[in-house]
C-alpha cells in the first residue's frame, strides 16, 4: 500500500536530516533487498535528474541509508535514509518538491511504499552584534 500524501517538512536546508520509515505488508519470507529516496523538480522527471538520489541497503552507509532489519519475518522492515547538509542546501527554502521511496524485494519485485512533498526551512543567519 502506498502512502501518497506523505510530508516532510520539519528541518532547515544545510542540516543533516535522517529519513526513517516501516515498511509493512512484505510477503511472508521476501526481504527487502534495497531502498531509494528519490527528490526531483517535478514527479515526471526521470531518476537520474534527481535532485537528491539515496541508496540503503544492507551495509550502512554514511551519507546513503540502511535498511536496518531484513527480516520481515513480521512483515515490516525499517528503512533509513540519510541526507547531508549538502543535499539539504540544494533544496529552496519554502519550495515544495516531490520525493519518492522505492523498494526493491529480493524476489524482484519492486514497490513504491510512500510518495510525498519535502519542504526545507530557511537557514536564519546570525549577524554581528
Amino acid at each position: 500500500m502506498t502512502i501518497a500524501n506523505g510530508r516532510i517538512d520539519d528541518f532547515v536546508n544545510g542540516d543533516d536530516l535522517e529519513i526513517e520509515r516501516t515498511i509493512t505488508s512484505i510477503p511472508s519470507g521476501v526481504l527487502i533487498e534495497s531502498a531509494w529516496f528519490m527528490v526531483k523538480h517535478d514527479y515526471n522527471d526521470l531518476d537520474s535528474q534527481a535532485i537528491i538520489s539515496k541508496l540503503a541497503t544492507s551495509i550502512n552507509t554514511i551519507g546513503q541509508g540502511w535498511i536496518i532489519d531484513l527480516s520481515a519475518s513480521d512483515g515490516t522492515a525499517t528503512v533509513r535514509f540519510y541526507l547531508t547538509p549538502a543535499d539539504t542546501q540544494l533544496l529552496y527554502p519554502y519550495s515544495e518538491y516531490p520525493y519518492s521511496i522505492k523498494i526493491k524485494l529480493d524476489n524482484g519485485k519492486i514497490n513504491t511504499p510512500e510518495i510525498g512533498i519535502i519542504v526545507a526551512y530557511p537557514w536564519i543567519k546570525q549577524g554581528v552584534v
